[in-house]
């Protein structure tokens, strides 16, 4: 059983679709991967992954996905903010930007190879990947089930309840699976 939230989420689809008997279900939360970035995204993506532009861009950027509702989400804030002032974070950051450009980063030629049961849970004012990623995400993925919270791009940390009420059935059903 995986769950992933954005990047965590993609590498937790992508480990599924290339070892499936390693994965007995998904909850992919606000993940990238399955919508088609076109050209201007695309370079969006390339000019965030420079070091200067991310200096500047990621504090702003992150405050605005975060959409924060509580403390816990302040410290995810205040640690990722941190974070990405730091050599390292830039390093990481600009590397992550860059390669969400990259044909690699696209799996929706892959979707049907995806077996492994799957729920998708979006926050609905996630700026960094909107709602309609969301649910062309869903369509992508045969079989899976589709929850929107009213959070943003982190929607365990700002809805800890609301995600539970969703996630828990599914992850109880998987257990009755086995």
């Amino acid at each position: 059983m995986l769950i992933g939230n954005s990047v965590g989420g993609f590498g937790a689809a992508r480990l599924a679709i290339n070892r499936p008997q390693s994965v007995a279900g998904l909850v992919l939360v606000n993940t990238g991967g399955f919508v088609p970035l076109n050209p201007l995204s695309r370079t969006f993506c390339r000019v965030v992954g420079t070091p200067a532009v991310f200096r500047r861009a990621a504090p702003l950027f992150i405050r605005g996905y975060m959409k924060a509702k509580t403390e816990s989400d302040l410290e995810i804030i205040g640690r990722a903010t941190a974070a990405a002032k730091t050599q390292e974070g830039i390093r990481i950051g600009t590397g992550l930007w860059r390669s969400f450009a990259t044909p690699g980063h696209d799996l929706r030629s892959r979707a049907a190879e995806l077996s492994a049961p799957t729920l998708i849970v979006w926050g609905k004012k996630d700026i960094a990947i909107p709602l309609s990623a969301g649910q062309a995400t869903h369509n992508s993925i045969r079989g899976s089930r589709f929850e929107i919270l009213d959070t943003g791009h982190v929607a365990f940390s700002s809805d800890p309840d609301g995600f539970l009420a969703v996630a828990d059935p599914f992850l109880q059903s998987l257990s009755l699976r086995r």
